[in-house]
């Protein structure tokens, strides 16, 4: 209802057309304010009005019904970590970027492995499973040696300036910001992958492993499950069983040299 009214509007539309679209979001919101009653009608009229902004507003700045396009994926990524107004979405931003680290997230048996092995079959790798069988760690134990040394590798390939991935759950956005900031300050173009399939499947798939994950270990997954999103990273693509040709690229509308690539 207010986002017009907010210090920053044109920053807040260009932001929001990342993860949604603004018409249907000033839509929903004229919806919901039409539905409401308010003590003084006054405050139902601002309401509807402040909608109609909103839409104008974004319209004005091209992000209505599509994200807004940057320079570069570079470039959104520096905007998106400026606050201070100092970075336009249309002035190429330096890039100074050595290696790319792909950053696979979801649940467990949702074609993570897969998806590396068949599009990424030589890139160096950290997993987290295999540390634990190295480390001979119990998933049930504490964790604390084996995210010490997943980071540790994790830092030798940034130094170095090779790309590689980093393959678990991730299923947080605060887990995947402590990552990629990591990533991030070493100078890494960053990629999450996130990969979806149905309940079923993904249940079918956990049973035919060789050591299934406990179903109560999954349901406390769920709990805390966020699906990442385009502000998280220079480039996000969604893999799910229900995609065209297995995964889907973001942004969609935007130039082709601005899309994430698998």
């Amino acid at each position: 209802f207010f986002g017009i009214t907010k210090p920053d509007p044109e920053r807040l539309a260009i932001r929001l057309s990342l993860v949604t679209r603004n018409a249907w979001l000033a839509l929903v919101a004229e919806a919901d304010g039409r539905g409401r009653r308010c003590l003084d009608p006054a405050d139902q009229v601002r309401i509807v009005e402040h909608c109609a902004l909103w839409a104008e507003h974004c319209g004005e700045h091209a992000v209505l019904e599509h994200p807004r396009a940057f320079a570069s994926p570079h470039t959104r990524r520096v905007w998106l970590e400026r606050t201070d107004g100092g970075r336009h979405p249309d002035i190429a931003a330096h890039d100074d970027t050595t290696c790319e680290v792909i950053l696979m997230a979801g649940l467990p048996a949702s074609g993570k492995d897969t998806w590396l092995r068949t599009h990424h079959p030589n890139l160096p790798l950290v997993s987290l499973d295999d540390l634990r069988a190295e480390l001979d760690i119990d998933p049930a134990d504490n964790q604390s040696g084996v995210i010490a040394e997943a980071r540790e590798r994790a830092r030798e390939y940034l130094r170095t300036g090779t790309s590689f991935a980093w393959n678990a759950t991730n299923l947080t956005a605060s887990l995947r910001g402590q990552l990629l900031e990591l990533f991030r300050d070493y100078h890494a173009r960053t990629h999450i992958v996130y990969c979806e399939t149905s309940a079923g499947e993904q249940l079918a798939r956990n049973r035919a492993r060789p050591v299934p994950v406990p179903a109560l270990a999954i349901a406390r997954m769920l709990e805390r499950w966020t699906v990442p999103d385009p502000t998280e990273a220079h480039a996000i693509t969604y893999v799910t069983s229900s995609s065209i040709n297995g995964s889907i690229d973001w942004p969609p509308c935007a130039p082709a040299s601005d899309l994430a690539t698998t």
